[in-house]
């Protein structure tokens, strides 16, 4: 087989693959993203089974991108102990950015582009210099900037430094697996929905001043330095 043909066969194969997870994800878009997850995993007795299924609920988030993470965080939060609670969800989201970086890997730069430019947040994704700028990686991950697996895929398919995304990846997502394992069932008993969109609303003043004060250091340093 030459390798004309044999490049020819691998786009058409990574582009079927693109297309059933597509379709899969579509067809089950409604009950997936409204799975009750914990009512799911109260179904199980025995705990080796209820890990084995919240780790494919993971694998399954890490290929179709559609079941909610902070729910299956919660949900593994309510039914396990907390300390197995953080571990399996912290092994969750491991294998997640895993199989996500691996199939973005697999299905390279241009289909990747395409399924990221769905999302709403896609052309910011593109746009941003993560190359360059590594720290990016950890605070973007820190905070809900970007969707998880659409970042994971398109730092697979630009063939990131594998080591260095992982371990940013794991070390930004991990508080806020833990937080919400821990307390998430009862964050919206300790804090109400409205305190919660008050605080929201003085968080954007707050960010703008930030920002402007920065730009104003930045301005101020590239001045001096002409």
């Amino acid at each position: 087989m030459t390798k004309q043909k044999k490049e020819t066969l691998g786009i058409i194969l990574r582009a079927a693959v693109a297309m059933i997870l597509f379709v899969i994800a579509v067809v089950n878009y409604d009950k997936l993203s409204n799975l009750d997850v914990e009512a799911l995993l109260s179904s199980f007795d025995n705990t080796a089974v209820i890990v084995g299924v919240v780790l494919a609920l993971y694998f399954a988030k890490g290929l179709i991108f559609v079941l909610p993470a902070s729910v299956i965080y919660v949900a593994v939060g309510v039914i396990l102990d907390t300390g197995l609670a953080v571990a399996v969800n912290i092994t969750g989201i491991i294998t997640e950015v895993l199989i996500t970086y691996l199939l973005g890997r697999f299905l390279g730069g241009d289909l990747v582009r395409k399924i990221i430019l769905k999302s709403k947040k896609g052309q910011k994704i593109l746009d941003t210099d993560f190359q360059n700028k590594k720290s990016l990686i950890f605070t973007t991950r820190l905070l809900p900037v970007f969707p998880i697996d659409f970042l994971s895929l398109f730092f697979g398919a630009t063939k990131s430094n594998f080591p260095l995304y992982f371990v940013l990846s794991v070390a930004g997502l991990a508080p806020r697996v833990i937080l919400f394992t821990i307390i998430g069932d009862n964050l919206f008993k300790w804090i109400p929905v409205d305190k919660l969109i008050f605080i929201a609303i003085c968080c954007i003043p707050v960010g703008v001043a930030v920002y402007l004060i920065k730009k104003l250091v930045l301005d101020k340093r590239k001045k001096d330095k002409t």
